[in-house]
């Protein structure tokens, strides 16, 4: 079974992060999107200097790794990024 290798590119700093493991690109940009939408966190801050990428593959039973050159960009952070309406009472 093969499972995605991913890594967040900070746009600003011009640098990818340490790399991640998940099941698929779902799940993965749905991990993205919790820190993007997580007040604390400096991506929520510029939402727009961060974006996902898959650098590569892993496969389990093996432990081969296939690198994708170049990575493939999923999502960027302002995409996803959550409107909270406030209630004006």
């Amino acid at each position: 079974m093969k499972y995605g290798i991913y890594s967040i590119r900070d746009a600003a700093a011009g640098v990818f992060t340490a790399p991640t493991i998940d099941l698929t690109d779902e799940s993965a940009i749905r991990a993205f999107s919790q820190a993007v939408n997580n007040s604390g966190s400096m991506m929520n801050f510029v939402p727009s200097d961060f974006s996902l990428y898959r650098i590569g593959t892993l496969e389990i039973e093996s432990g081969q790794i296939e690198p994708i050159s170049p990575p493939a960009m999923l999502v960027c952070g302002d995409r996803l990024v959550k409107v909270v309406i406030e209630n004006e009472d």
